[in-house]
């Protein structure tokens, strides 16, 4: 067994049994023993707790009620092995075929078990709650990796009755100034927008976020499925530019801006009186 094995081995057996702990996280009465070594040094939330004269610095305890444990299980893991079961380690045991262990889902086929549904949409639950639960502890590294799993749940999942209703908790759980998992969604909405325009629940979220709407649309004109209108003047110059003389006569061509001509962009040769479009 390598070195850092053994070292995630023990940092594992600390969290699991919390020998010589000096800390507690209490989350709707279930206990975490931690240690502020391992935890302070990478929460500026539990630092900021533990550090500057609270009760919290005292006690060495902090109770957490906005979260569920199982959120906090998630984070308390990531802090200590730098990963976290999402969930998807059941699907994944019931797939067919092996999965790797960095995808957070497995995607619907007739042959699922009636509760595979469930636990996919719990998958994409649990990690945006981690998320959430990240941000608020300042654990940047964490949300990255939230992200991480979250977005392959998206691109298999798209087309599944259950990505409305995760949709709209994106839009309505995660905090306005994060748009990590909001570009995730948006992008997969992008992506598959001719199949998913079709379906009344995704025109519903489009209609009731408009901040996902203008992703979307961002995401369409970035990949070239929707052309930006050229400015007029662009439009005018490029023209110009490229076609200076008349081709009846040689003569300059010439377009006055403040008719229709301009806007219709038309340009008519002042001589032999031309018109070129």
């Amino acid at each position: 067994m390598s070195t850092l094995a053994e070292f995630k081995d023990w940092k594992r057996e600390l969290l699991l049994h919390g020998h010589f702990s000096d800390m507690e996280i209490i989350c709707q009465g279930v206990t975490f023993k931690a240690h502020r070594a391992i935890v302070c040094t990478q929460s500026p939330f539990f630092n900021s707790a533990f550090s500057r004269g609270f009760k919290e610095t005292t006690e060495k305890v902090i109770e957490i009620q906005d979260d569920t444990p199982d959120t906090i299980a998630c984070v308390m893991s990531y802090l200590y092995i730098g990963d976290y079961d999402d969930g998807g380690n059941e699907l994944r045991s019931r797939a067919p075929d092996p999965v790797p262990f960095n995808r957070p889902s497995v995607a619907a086929s007739p042959e699922d078990k009636p509760g595979d549904a469930e636990l996919m949409k719990q998958v994409a639950l649990m990690n945006i709650r981690v998320f959430v639960t990240a941000d608020k502890f300042g654990i940047l590294p964490l949300k990255t990796l939230a992200m991480q799993k979250f977005s392959p749940w998206a691109c298999l999942n798209w087309d599944s009755p259950m990505f409305p209703e995760i949709a709209e908790a994106v839009m309505t759980k995660v905090p306005a100034h994060e748009p990590g998992l909001r570009v995730i969604l948006a992008r997969t909405i992008a992506k598959h927008i001719l199949e998913l325009a079709r379906k009344p629940a995704i025109m519903s979220l489009l209609n009731s976020f408009g901040s996902l709407s203008t992703l979307v649309i961002a995401g369409l004109i970035r990949d070239g499925r929707i052309q930006e209108e050229r400015d007029p003047l662009e439009e005018f110059a490029w023209r110009f530019h490229a076609t200076r003389y008349c081709l009846e006569c040689s003569a300059k061509l010439s377009v006055d801006p403040g008719n229709a001509e301009f806007h219709a962009k038309n340009f008519h040769c002042a001589d032999c009186l031309a018109r070129r479009r």
